[in-house]
């Protein structure tokens, strides 16, 4: 406890004197990026759809790349932001997980602020990271196997440990 309050809530107390942003992502570090964050900073309704939005709003990149269209801010100096805010930062962290660069997200909002003249560019753009996507997810399923076999073969070792069993002979995948 540091001046009446859980260390926690301290570290908190102390980022947020550099900005909202540092809170929440202090916040979402500490208590993990559960609903209730993200529902306390922007709303039930948000919340049910952003899940790590504020680990996005804590790196503050969105700003600096100009990924993000302009935030208002109230009389004091806090950001507002609204529903095509969160909808732009849902997007912006799907592409981040699939591994969209921001360079590649740069140009994707550049392409949508004139659908008509750039649809081919947005659809090979997309196309490119859908691939990339399903290539991830072939990796994954391997990988799954892999380890799916090793829990099996390190299970089947602690059945004969406890049963004085032989002990397995490891058998490497088809």
């Amino acid at each position: 406890m540091f001046f009446g309050l859980k260390w926690q809530a301290f570290l908190a107390f102390c980022a947020s004197a550099i900005s909202k942003e540092s809170l929440l992502g202090v916040l979402n570090t500490l208590y993990g990026a559960g609903g209730s964050l993200v529902s306390s900073t922007f709303g039930a309704k948000a919340a049910g759809n952003a899940a790590d939005i504020s680990q996005i709003l804590s790196t503050n990149f969105t700003k600096a790349e100009g990924l993000l269209p302009e935030v208002s801010k109230s009389p004091s100096g806090q950001r507002i932001y609204n529903t095509e805010h969160i909808e732009r930062l849902k997007c912006i962290n799907c592409f981040k997980r699939t591994g969209m660069t921001i360079s590649q997200l740069r140009k994707f909002f550049l392409y949508e602020t004139d659908e008509a003249a750039h649809i081919d560019e947005i659809i090979s753009l997309l196309k490119d990271q859908e691939q990339i996507i399903k290539e991830k997810l072939i990796q994954l399923q391997k990988d799954s196997a892999h380890v799916h076999h090793k829990v099996e073969h390190y299970s089947a070792i602690k059945h004969a440990l406890e049963n004085n069993l032989p002990m397995p002979v490891w058998v490497d995948e088809e």
